[in-house]
């Protein structure tokens, strides 16, 4: 565990080893997420099934992986956990704020701390996928700037958005021409050749 830094007013956060932060999220994800219904996979793996996730695990142990645990004292009201996915993205997996300390900023100011620690880690792009009707984390995210880049629906966790953040405007840029809402420019249109 890494010493707390200050994230916004009296709230810190901190970087956590891999099994305190696991009994952090049993003890409050419900309190957190408490209306979704996650569909347990896992328990239908079989030992054969469960040994072979356990050593494909093991071989991206060496990949970057953020824990992150807002506190207010001693008090646990959030969390950011996300893993390297490649060599330039960064996956944000789950996050959260608890409920009594929610609409306060601490989402946001959890995010930007997030991306600066991706950008300085030299990750060219970061991930995420949210449930569709998660309106205040999608709302935070594209006010941060990531941007909506997909849809899917997963046994576990049902429809998704998937965004993606940018660190370099030309590829978000580039994006935008991808999709239609944008008309190529500087380095973008060269290389696109247009």
């Amino acid at each position: 565990m890494t010493h707390p830094e200050v994230l916004i007013g009296n709230y810190c956060v901190q970087q956590m080893q891999e099994q305190p932060f696991a009994e952090i999220l049993q003890k409050f994800f419900q309190i957190a997420f408490p209306d979704i219904v996650e569909f347990p996979y896992r328990c239908l793996l079989n030992e054969e099934q469960i040994t072979a996730r356990e050593r494909l695990r093991d071989q991206v142990r060496d990949k970057l992986c953020m824990r992150l645990v807002v506190t207010l004292g001693e008090e646990i009201v959030g969390w950011s956990l996300g893993t390297q996915s490649s060599s330039e993205t960064y996956r944000m997996a789950n996050s959260a704020v608890l409920p009594d300390h929610r609409r306060k900023g601490i989402y946001s100011a959890l995010l930007r701390y997030t991306l600066d620690r991706l950008r300085s880690e030299g990750f060219q792009t970061v991930t995420s996928h949210h449930h569709a009707t998660n309106n205040a984390v999608l709302i935070a995210k594209l006010r941060a700037g990531f941007i909506l880049t997909g849809m899917e629906v997963t046994d576990n966790y049902g429809t998704l958005v998937n965004t993606t953040y940018f660190f370099d405007e030309r590829r978000r840029h580039a994006l935008g021409v991808r999709v239609g809402a944008e008309r190529p420019h500087g380095v973008v249109r060269s290389l696109m050749q247009f």
